[in-house]
């Protein structure tokens, strides 16, 4: 509901939005802050600040927002406040919370005090219109505070009109960058002393403030803009294709729960093993390295802070079932020891990961924690054995992050996406979000976890996102829990990523259930259905008649047909208009003209006086307008070259792709050039290495699963045989292969290693990794050494 967005500008220094407002309309709220929540201990907005502008201090810089109250403000409200350190002590008590940059309102409420600790600034007096503060008004008002660093000065207006100065004795001083810095809009970061009322537009510049009054910025209420549609699905999940709607309510459509699994479901996870705690990517055929086009991913706990080998491990293999190869740089993503710097930016177990077509990129989300110190006022917790995480950063443990990446390899630009917020009660946590994309929607399927509920209980619900940065969640569950005390499916898990089984109308959804989230919770597979594209509807009121409006669209490439996903009861209908850029309905193309659609319909082809070719309007600025009548509104679906419907779910043809992906280019005989190619180790040379004999020269290892355990175990070791030329040569070991252990790590002349393998979280398959032995002399010699191991 309240989202940041920054932006970095050339010309007009770094922008901070928070959301679209309702100050043009007099009594429209939108989605403005109210920082007093549904509870107390909610600071409204807090991220870093460290290494940005919006770390206040010695250049020109000025903040704004626009402000309503319900009640009258009292000393010591605030407005903004940075606060350096914030950290927490024996649980759940702050500590460590340092000097502080802020406004808040002063004594009398016809006055603000700036507060800069790092300056020594305890409270510089600002005058200001006082009568505003004094009680209840339905009137938006702006409020700026600016600094100019020329003259150290700062300023304060009120609806652009200047109010007071105040020069001071030395320039500003910014927070010192420790990582642990904190912004905190309309509360302090306590959560106490609360606005009393809204807040909305807020905007921090880095420009030079006005040194007198000054014009008011430009609205941030959304404009009316212009979308490109490509042929395909778009959905009415969120309100992103709607300019406007009355009389119509938006609601999550339940599924069909529990249902039996597809015949074909075996095969479909064969050949989409994206599922459960298996996470693949297929880069596509146009991958810059055909050898690195599958990607693989497990997560490796880390046991403790000096191990640091905890995070996100990465394969990549040429083909959808390998062989895979150990990145040498692993962990892409790291695990950040809890309580130390940046935890915030960390990585932990749930990692699932898609490959977007539409941005040539990786998206991975994975388990986080939140930032020391926040939530501070949850003063309990009830479960001492799981306790550890809640002790270093308390509240609400478990976030979902978000990261971006081109080659799997390197990620960048770690996002909070999933964030507990004021509508959210008790231990709100989140986990294991699956993500898949409909259209130019992206779907994520959130698990949302309580642990102070029972023995803890989860359940399922939807969130969607046209961009990946800004997501809209859907607060009714999706599949629910057994709210029963005897029901045993009390934590939900979702099981399906990337891929959705669409066939004969439906969509089917995979997740694990358990009795609890700790042990014993032993876990069985559970399916859901849902009709093809039905995720939530717009439903008009029995009797009643409700109107859609879309945002201008420009339809891309030759859209030559429009259908729609709708259901009508027998009193109702559903009609469909054309108008252009001036509002004006394109002839042919009015509601009178369209031939009524009734019934229940997956896909209904839309007619005007029995034409349904959309040739008319090519190349042209449109919106459609639905008029609904007792019935309901899912999606609506281009025709044209570039997508004339999704093709339902065939084992058959999937199998026949998948065997076209499929080289098997490493299996019980080993094809000796082809490891090498793929490890990249210099064929050429490989029977004639200088100085040093090693046997063999590729390390094989087979081990087979244990029949009945989920742990593969540790095969025997494999031995390899080094022989310098030189006897009295030393020699040494290097390697970065997580599943691998080389004994000894250094010797002298002729001397055997021990290489051990580990199944570790690996799935069945063909594992290649690399290892390198420097052999110590006048001019060193390096030889990699190949491994080969096979998990059947």
């Amino acid at each position: 509901p309240h989202r940041f967005q920054l932006e970095d500008e050339s010309v007009n220094g770094y922008d901070l939005t928070l959301g679209p407002g309702g100050r043009i309309i007099p009594g429209l709220v939108g989605n403005a802050l109210d920082p007093r929540g549904g509870r107390t201990g909610h600071a409204a907005i807090r991220r870093y600040i460290d290494q940005t502008h919006h770390n206040l201090g010695p250049f020109d810089w000025t903040w704004q927002c626009w402000l309503r109250l319900d009640q009258p403000a009292r000393e010591g409200d605030v407005l903004f406040m940075l606060r350096e350190n914030v950290a927490i002590g024996p649980y759940p008590f702050l500590k460590g919370v340092g000097k502080r940059c802020a406004l808040v309102v002063g004594p009398g409420a016809d006055n603000f005090l700036f507060i800069n600790d790092a300056s020594g600034l305890a409270g510089v007096p600002l005058k200001t219109d006082g009568q505003r503060f004094q009680g209840e008004s339905d009137e938006w008002f702006h409020l700026a505070l600016g600094y100019d660093s020329s003259n150290r000065t700062l300023l304060h207006w009120i609806n652009g009109q200047l109010h007071d100065r105040a020069t001071l004795a030395q320039p500003l001083r910014r927070l010192p960058p420790t990582g642990e810095n904190v912004l905190s809009l309309g509360k302090t970061v306590a959560g106490k002393h609360p606005w009393p009322g809204l807040i909305d537009e807020v905007r921090l510049g880095a420009e030079a403030p006005a040194n007198s009054d000054f014009s008011l910025p430009p609205s941030d209420l959304p404009r009316d803009e212009l979308l490109t549609l490509d042929a395909g699905p778009h959905l009415f999940f969120d309100d992103h294709l709607i300019a406007q709607r009355q009389n119509l309510t938006r609601s999550v459509c339940p599924p069909e729960y529990p249902v039996p699994p597809p015949n074909d479901w075996d095969l479909f996870l064969r050949q989409h093993p994206n599922h459960g705690d298996t996470h693949m990517a297929d880069l596509g055929p146009h991958a810059p390295d055909p050898n690195r086009r599958f990607l693989r991913y497990s997560y490796v706990h880390s046991y403790s802070a000096a191990e640091q080998r905890g995070g996100i491990y990465c394969y990549y293999g040429p083909s959808l079932h390998g062989p895979w190869i150990e990145n040498e740089h692993n962990p892409v993503l790291n695990y950040v020891w809890a309580g130390q710097p940046h935890a915030r930016y960390s990585v932990s177990d749930h990692w699932p990961v898609m490959f977007d077509p539409a941005t040539r990129q990786l998206v991975m989300f994975f388990k986080t924690y939140p930032l020391s110190g926040e939530h501070p006022e949850l003063s309990w917790y009830r479960d001492e054995r799981f306790n550890y995480q809640n002790r270093v950063i308390s509240g609400f443990r478990r976030h979902q992050g978000i990261a971006f990446s081109t080659d799997g390899l390197h990620w960048s630009n770690p996002q909070h996406v999933f964030v507990p917020d004021d509508d959210d009660y008790g231990e709100t946590q989140f986990q294991t979000p699956m993500l898949s994309k409909r259209g130019d929607l992206y779907l994520a399927l959130i698990q949302h976890l309580r642990d102070d509920v029972d023995r803890s209980v989860a359940w399922a619900s939807w969130a969607s996102s046209r961009d990946l940065y800004h997501w809209h969640r859907q607060r009714e569950p999706f599949i629910d829990f057994g709210r029963e005390a005897w029901r045993g499916d009390k934590v939900i898990r979702p099981a399906m990523n990337d891929e959705i089984y669409i066939k004969d109308g439906s969509m089917v959804f995979s997740f694990s259930v358990t009795g609890s989230h700790k042990p014993p919770r032993a876990a069985f597979p559970t399916f859901a259905r849902l009709p093809v594209d039905r995720f939530a509807s717009l439903s008009s009121r029995r009797g009643g008649g409700g109107r859609l409006r879309t945002k201008r669209l420009l339809l891309d490439g030759d859209i030559h047909e429009l259908q729609i996903n709708c259901k009508a009861r027998e009193t109702g209908e559903i009609r469909v208009q054309i108008v252009d850029e001036r509002d004006q309905v394109v002839p042919g193309f009015g509601l009178s003209d369209c031939d009524p659609i009734g019934g229940d319909h997956l896909k209904r082809t839309v007619t005007w006086r029995g034409s349904k070719s959309l040739d008319a309007i090519q190349g042209q600025t449109i919106r459609l307008e639905f008029s609904i009548r007792d019935g309901s509104l899912f999606a609506f679906y281009l025709i044209g070259p570039g997508w004339q419907g999704e093709k339902d779910y065939s084992a058959a043809a999937a199998a026949i792709a998948d065997a076209a992906l499929d080289e098997r280019p490493v299996g019980p005989e080993i094809d000796e050039a082809r490891v090498f190619e793929l490890l990249e180790i210099d064929a050429a040379g490989r029977h004639a290495i200088a100085n040093m004999d090693l046997a063999p020269r590729i390390v094989q290892i087979r081990h087979a699963l244990p029949a009945g355990y989920s742990y593969p175990g540790d095969p025997p070791p494999a031995m390899l045989t080094i022989t310098p030329s030189d006897q009295s040569a030393g020699w040494s070991v290097e390697e970065n292969i997580r599943w691998l252990t080389l004994q000894p790590r250094s010797g002298r002349g002729r001397g055997k290693l021990n290489v051990q393998v580990h199944g570790l979280q690996l799935g069945r398959g063909d594992y290649l990794g690399k290892f390198s032995i420097r052999l110590h002399g006048r001019d060193d010699t390096i030889v990699q050494v190949p491994v080969h191991f096979q998990l059947q």
